[in-house]
């Protein structure tokens, strides 16, 4: 729970409607990582659990 950002995915603007993009998480060690989605209005977290 160090708060330290191990990876960007993106950042710029996108079009509306539904994205994707691709994530390979085969760099992270095991444990919980958040996964943060931000847009100019809002904000969500999700936990991830690296597991193997």
């Amino acid at each position: 729970m160090a708060g330290r950002r191990c990876a960007t995915l993106f950042s710029g603007r996108m079009g509306g409607g539904k994205q994707t993009l691709p994530f390979d998480a085969r760099r992270l060690a095991n444990g919980v990582y958040f996964l943060r989605m931000e847009t100019t209005t809002a904000s969500h977290s999700v936990r991830l659990v690296i597991a193997r």
